[in-house]
């Protein structure tokens, strides 16, 4: 069973990269910069290719390095990860012991506790309930299970898009909705330095619109009853806005935004008819 890493990563000039992260599998980078360029070659026996794309966007970027992946299980990977020894063998073994897993999520230390992920103590199945709590950074998928499904990730969320975050979301979003199998394992693969986040900037005015977005795109027509919800259960993110009621008209914006969105692009198909 081969892991393959997709890295999501932006200007770099060598594959320096690898060493940083303490790649111990097969590779697929995709390097989002102002030139297009591709090579392939093997790094420590692993077999790697590396992208140099002139173009914006994780979701993008995930879905180049998926549609080009090989190996049976891919971990998606942000640049900002450092992995333990041996993380590729663990994850391989999780996909022998669930073998009805489509996917599994694990954990990842940060490395200076700027940002408080959930951490996974045992093993469970990811439900709709508490899908939302995992990013992209800590998921492995089976390759097959994924295509087959044809899920791939959105060019409208995610850094460098209209919607700064819920790429990782919607993926998962629809990976359960396609019926697949997800798995959370109390592993630790690797360790994260979030000191320097490409997207988040605190709970501000963006952050809350796009919040709201992202609660239209999959919660549909329930979306205000889901952004109070949210806002009641994280007391810190209205606090850091001033008020709650602040919070969820701004939340309310980023409903409407996308909703329009939709509606525009509609028109706009029906235009070229």
């Amino acid at each position: 069973m081969q892991v393959e890493n997709l890295i999501s990563t932006m200007n770099q000039t060598t594959d320096s990269i690898l060493d940083r992260m303490n790649i111990q599998s097969a590779a697929v980078v995709i390097n989002q910069c102002d030139h297009f360029e591709w090579r392939e070659y093997r790094k420590d026996g692993y077999p790697v290719r590396f992208f140099d794309c002139n173009e914006r966007g994780v979701g993008l970027s995930r879905n180049n390095a998926l549609m080009r992946a090989k190996g049976d299980i891919c971990l998606f990977s942000d640049d900002d990860l450092t992995y333990f020894d041996g993380y590729a063998l663990q994850i391989a073994k999780a996909f022998e012991d669930i073998s009805d897993a489509d996917a599994i999520v694990f954990n990842i230390h940060s490395k200076n506790n700027q940002k408080k992920r959930y951490q996974i103590t045992k093993v469970r199945r990811v439900h709709w309930f508490n899908y939302m709590r995992y990013g992209a950074a800590r998921l492995a998928v089976r390759r097959e299970s994924v295509l087959k499904a044809n899920i791939s990730f959105s060019l409208l969320f995610g850094g460098g898009t209209r919607y700064s975050c819920g790429e990782d979301t919607i993926f998962l979003h629809d990976c359960l909705n396609a019926g697949l199998h997800i798995y959370a394992v109390p592993i630790t693969l690797a360790e994260a330095d979030d000191s320097n986040s490409t997207w988040f900037r605190g709970y501000n005015k963006k952050y809350l619109h796009d919040r709201g977005a992202l609660y239209a795109c999959i919660y549909r027509h329930h979306a205000l009853m889901h952004c109070l919800l949210f806002l009641l259960r994280h007391k810190v993110v209205w606090e850091a806005t001033g008020n709650m009621l602040y919070a969820l008209s701004e939340m309310r914006k980023g409903i409407r935004s996308f909703r329009a969105s939709k509606h525009d692009s509609k028109v706009s198909a029906k235009e070229l008819l």
